[in-house]
């Protein structure tokens, strides 16, 4: 009990003293009306944070929750950095971090595209495009230039590629330098805009010469030649203008043909200067510009001379899809579906097309398979090409739906037509038929503008054999013709 009355009679004396006036000056001190205290007291993890007074218990002190500077919160978000990754699946999002990474054996570029690593060119992955051999705008050597394109869904590397002609021109490139897929580069004489008329030259070449009058630009790397393309007096070279390739024939067999090459309309820099599209798909020779369609596609061609993109190593592009490999086929286990032989929208061979149906289950590689007739027409499937369970694969004359009849084309060959009389289209590995259909007049229906279409009630390889398990196609195509290319086939009415 004694105890418990000096503690009292102690903390009483203390408060007494807190609440007297100080002999030097300062006043009293009074904890009910201070603003600050520790700040352990009411931030454990050490933040910091502003206290005021609550007017409503003014002896307790409350975090400032209510008095924010709206003004100051505006402008700390402001601050904050907005990651940039539309349309990029790697590289840098501008904050410090990453959009994302890229598989083993693909490689992240500038664009935040993952490609396989830059691969060696070889003939045909780089394509003459366009060339300005005769400027005005310029001094004539000055403004001179060309175009390459890689037409691949791989990056191609372009060190060690040599630039030469017939009469003893000659540039090698000796820097580490790649071409996106399907992106363009131009070799030039000048870098500079203000030297070569405004032109987008992304590398400057010495010795090398374009005359106006005949002349060679010829590709090549360890001595084999990648693309080429030769002038003479018969061409018509413009003045102030380019000469570009139209889109739908960028490959290294039809940029050989005058007929094929257009001067540009479009100004490179100013209306007044000359014309062209140095880096950017050239537009058509009506002047319309090609619209890569690449839409719901990881890869195969994009319509406009070029490509979608690749797949990694470990896959195969099938149908605008990256697919993984598969086993060899047996007979019957791919067998002709659907063939169209006489369109009629379209220029005959251009709109030709053959539709192979998977019989099986299992995903089916194609590569080295031959598609023949018995009259020497033929050609040999290229690359590991992969057919999926189940799945349809059309193989066509031309990848262009503008001029095949609106056919989305999987697969483009040359070398093997169809005859409107009868023909036949056999299907061959390594020395063994794997289906085989032979049409003949009278006996078949031949019908112009319609596809024939196998029954699926009898999709067989033996079945197909029989003109009866056939009909022509009544789903009305986007040209005009009719036919269901990569699609089931509808049932023929006879059966």
């Amino acid at each position: 009990m004694r105890t418990t009355f000096w503690i009292v009679f102690l903390v009483l004396l203390t408060a007494t003293a807190c609440s007297t006036s100080s002999d030097d000056g300062k006043g009293d001190v009074n904890f009910a009306d201070q603003t600050i205290v520790p700040l352990d007291q009411y931030s454990p993890n050490g933040d910091a944070v502003d206290l005021v007074e609550d007017e409503g218990s003014p002896d307790t002190v409350v975090p400032d929750e209510m008095a924010l500077d709206l003004v100051e919160v505006e402008e700390v978000e402001a601050d904050l950095c907005q990651p940039d990754c539309v349309d990029r699946e790697c590289g840098p999002d501008g904050c410090g971090s990453e959009c994302g990474s890229c598989i083993v054996g693909t490689i992240c570029l500038d664009e935040g595209v993952c490609v396989p690593p830059p691969k060696v060119p070889v003939t045909g992955d780089l394509v003459i495009t366009e060339m300005l051999i005769n400027p005005k705008a310029v001094d004539d050597t000055d403004g001179e230039w060309f175009e390459i394109r890689n037409t691949t869904g791989e990056s191609v590397s372009l060190e060690g590629v040599s630039l030469r002609d017939d009469g003893g021109d000659f540039f090698s490139v000796d820097k580490t330098i790649q071409i996106g897929p399907n992106k363009h580069f131009v070799f030039g004489r000048h870098i500079e805009k203000s030297l070569n008329g405004g032109a987008k030259v992304h590398l400057a070449v010495e010795n090398f010469d374009l005359s106006n009058t005949s002349d060679e630009i010829i590709l090549q790397y360890n001595g084999v030649e990648l693309d080429r393309v030769a002038w003479d007096e018969s061409w018509t070279i413009p003045d102030g203008a380019s000469l570009a390739l139209a889109p739908e024939y960028q490959n290294i067999l039809d940029n050989n043909d005058k007929e094929n090459w257009c001067a540009s309309t479009l100004p490179i820099y100013d209306p007044a200067g000359d014309l062209g599209t140095p880096g950017t798909i050239n537009p058509d020779c009506a002047g319309e510009v090609c619209v890569p369609a690449c839409d719901g596609k990881e890869c195969g061609a994009d319509g406009c001379g070029g490509s979608c993109g690749a797949c990694p190593m470990t896959k195969q592009c099938i149908a605008g899809l990256c697919v993984s490999g598969g086993e060899l086929p047996g007979v019957g286990d791919v067998i002709v579906n659907e063939f169209m032989f006489n369109p009629k929208s379209s220029q005959d061979t251009n709109g030709e097309y053959i539709e192979i149906w998977n019989t099986t289950p299992k995903d089916l590689l194609l590569a080295n398979m031959i598609v023949r007739d018995n009259d020497g027409d033929a050609f040999t499937i290229q690359g590991s090409l992969v057919l999926g369970a189940y799945g349809y694969l059309v193989l066509g004359r031309n990848a262009d739906p503008e001029m095949n009849g609106g056919v989305e084309v999987d697969y483009v060959y040359s070398g093997f037509t169809m005859a409107n009389n009868g023909d036949e289209i056999i299907l061959e590995l390594d020395g063994t038929v794997i289906d085989s259909v032979a049409y003949v007049l009278d006996l078949w229906p031949l019908p112009e503008g319609k596809a024939l279409v196998l029954d699926p009630w009898v999709a067989d390889w033996e079945l197909n054999d029989d003109p009866m398990a056939w009909c022509p196609a009544t789903v009305l195509l986007p040209m005009g013709d009719f036919g269901s290319p990569g699609a089931e086939n509808e049932e023929c009415p006879m059966l």
